[in-house]
C-alpha cells in the first residue's frame, strides 16, 4: 500500500474516532441534565402526602439556557397597513378608521380598522382582532381549530416567527383557547404569543403580542437552572395552605422578571417553570436561575 493510501486511511480513521468521541460526550452531556425517573417518582410522592397531586408530567430535562430578549416592533403606519390589508381587506379606501385615547373596551390609546364588522385594533403593545360577524357560541373540533389558527399565522405573516410554535389549548368563558408562543433555546416564550379565541363557526378574536426573540448580548453564555423536583419541594410557600390541590400544568419557559427600568420595546427574559393549579386563578412563576417564585 503506498504512503498515500496509508495517509488517508489514518485521516479516515481518525475523523471516525472524533466523530464517535463526539457523539459520546454529547450523549453523556444530554443524560447529566435529565431528571430520572426515581426522581420523579420520590417528588410525586412527597407532594402527594402533603395534599398536592400533580395531574401531569413533569419536565425532565433541565439542561443550561441562556438569557434572551424580546424586543416588540414600534406600531408605525406602514406596519399597520400591512396587517390590515392582509387580514381585512387589499383595499384601504374599504376601510373605516378610528381612534380612541380614552378607551373603556380597550384599556389603551387605540386606533381601530374596521370593514364589515371585522376590526383590528392596534395599540402600544399588541393587536387585536375582533370578527363580530361570528357567533362566540358552540364548540369546535381541535384540528379545525388549529387549522384556522395556522391560516391566520400565516395570512398576518407571523408563519416565520411561530415556524415550530409551542401550543397550548384552554378554556376560557366557554371558548377553546389556542395560545401561539415562539420557541428560543427549545422552550416557549411567554412573552411573545397570539392568543386565539374559537367557537364553533371560526376565530372571534386574536390577541397578537408579537416580539423579536434574540439571544441577550451580554449574557451568550448557558447557565445552570434548577431540576422541577427541586423547584416543587419549596412550593408550598407559595400556597397559602390551599391544600388540597392539584397541579394541572408545568412548563419550562421563558418569561421577563421586570420591565422597570427597561426599554418599553426590548424586555430581557429569563428561564422559568410556570406552574398552573386548579383553584388558583393565575399561575405561579418561579426563576429557574434562583429557584424563586417572581412576584
Amino acid at each position: 500500500m503506498s504512503g498515500h493510501k496509508v495517509l488517508n486511511r489514518l485521516i479516515q480513521v481518525f475523523i471516525a474516532v472524533n466523530m464517535l468521541l463526539l457523539i459520546i460526550n454529547a450523549v453523556k452531556y444530554k443524560s447529566s441534565y435529565v431528571l430520572s425517573k426515581d426522581r420523579v417518582e420520590n417528588i410525586t410522592a412527597i407532594l402527594e402526602q402533603r395534599g398536592i397531586i400533580i395531574d401531569v408530567p413533569l419536565p425532565r430535562v433541565f439542561a443550561p439556557k441562556r438569557k434572551g430578549t424580546v424586543i416588540m416592533p414600534e406600531s408605525t403606519s406602514e406596519a399597520r397597513e400591512r396587517l390590515v390589508k392582509a387580514l381585512l381587506c387589499p383595499n384601504m379606501d374599504e376601510v373605516t378608521i378610528s381612534s380612541n385615547t380614552n378607551n373603556n373596551v380597550y384599556k389603551k390609546p387605540s386606533r381601530i380598522y374596521t370593514k364589515d364588522n371585522i376590526s383590528l385594533v392596534f395599540t402600544d403593545d399588541e393587536v387585536i382582532y375582533l370578527n363580530n360577524t361570528l357567533s362566540s357560541r358552540g364548540k369546535i373540533d381541535s384540528l379545525k381549530a388549529k387549522q384556522l389558527a395556522d391560516w391566520f399565522i400565516t395570512k398576518a405573516g407571523l408563519d416565520k416567527t411561530f415556524d415550530n410554535a409551542y401550543i397550548e389549548q384552554q378554556s376560557e368563558s366557554g371558548q377553546m383557547l389556542l395560545v401561539y408562543y415562539p420557541r428560543f433555546e427549545g422552550i416557549p416564550v411567554f412573552d411573545s404569543q397570539v392568543r386565539f379565541y374559537m367557537a364553533e363557526e371560526g376565530i372571534t378574536k386574536a390577541i397578537m403580542h408579537v416580539g423579536e426573540v434574540e439571544a441577550l448580548k451580554e449574557a451568550e453564555t448557558r447557565r445552570i437552572i434548577y431540576p422541577i423536583d427541586m423547584v416543587l419541594f419549596g412550593i408550598e410557600e407559595s400556597l397559602d395552605g390551599l391544600t388540597p390541590i392539584r397541579i394541572t400544568d408545568i412548563t419550562l419557559g421563558y418569561c421577563a422578571l421586570s420591565t422597570e427600568g427597561m426599554d418599553f420595546l426590548e424586555k430581557e427574559i429569563i428561564p422559568v417553570y410556570k406552574i398552573t393549579f386548579d383553584g388558583l386563578n393565575e399561575p405561579i412563576f418561579v426563576n429557574a436561575y434562583t429557584n424563586k417564585e417572581i412576584k
